[in-house]
């Protein structure tokens, strides 16, 4: 895998709270092999490894390195293969449901699918981040932050004890929570109830335009262009 897309499986296990229990523990190795699972098709087009040096060429100026992935409904994933994020959908969260133009991604791909069968994977242009952490103990670990920052931000309306509008933030073009998992359990042994968030990266942009989507006609366009420039030369 290459530098700029490191092995998110990997990435994970150097976060303590590891176990087989793990939403990560079963995942496919790489994120690009996901893809090429879901994708078939573009397997047809070139190698993995070809795909590999292909997806460095996206966004390359982007703070975020990894793909990413959005959980939705199975319709909602076929017309964002055919036409891409839509600035006025909402597909979010359910939590965070009611706000237009903030999507949401997370690394972890096992987790957010409780939220959608269908899974779009994709890279995203991050240039002017805010960043978060968490050790993912608390159930809200994973909205609350985004909800802050978004007060904080201007892009939510302002609540009674919600945090104050931050101008100086106003120009940030996404939200990073790194969630480490350490005190995440799968299925507390007295009650079987999940306790806390596992590890991921969850990532919040506000313009379906720092949105590129794998697997979709584009992307395959692309990648044979690329490979068939590669082969001319």
């Amino acid at each position: 895998m290459s530098e700029r897309f490191p092995k998110i499986h990997n990435l994970g296990s150097q976060i303590k709270g590891d176990s087989p229990d793990s939403p990560e523990s079963s995942q496919p190795e790489t994120d690009t092999e996901e893809v090429l699972r879901l994708y078939p098709a573009l397997t047809e087009i070139g190698s993995a490894e070809q795909y590999e040096q292909y997806l460095e060429t996206i966004f390359p100026d982007s703070k975020e390195k990894s793909i990413f992935w959005h959980a939705t409904a199975l319709e909602n994933r076929d017309s964002i293969l055919n036409k891409g994020f839509d600035q006025k959908v909402k597909r979010n969260f359910d939590t965070l449901n009611s706000i237009e133009g903030v999507f949401n991604f997370s690394t972890n791909r096992e987790f957010i699918s409780r939220y959608g069968e269908g899974m779009v994977p994709v890279v995203l242009n991050i240039r002017n981040p805010i960043e978060d952490s968490n050790t993912g103990e608390y159930g809200d670990d994973l909205d609350r932050p985004l909800s802050e920052a978004l007060f904080k931000m201007g892009k939510r309306e302002s609540q009674d004890f919600a945090p104050n509008y931050d101008e100086n933030l106003k120009h940030h073009d996404a939200f990073i929570n790194k969630i480490s998992g350490e005190y995440y359990i799968k299925r507390a042994p007295r009650t079987g109830v999940e306790i806390g968030v596992p590890k991921q990266i969850a990532v919040a942009v506000f313009d379906a335009a720092q949105i590129y989507v794998l697997g979709s006609k584009n992307d395959a366009e692309r990648f044979r262009k690329f490979v068939s420039e590669k082969n001319s030369n």
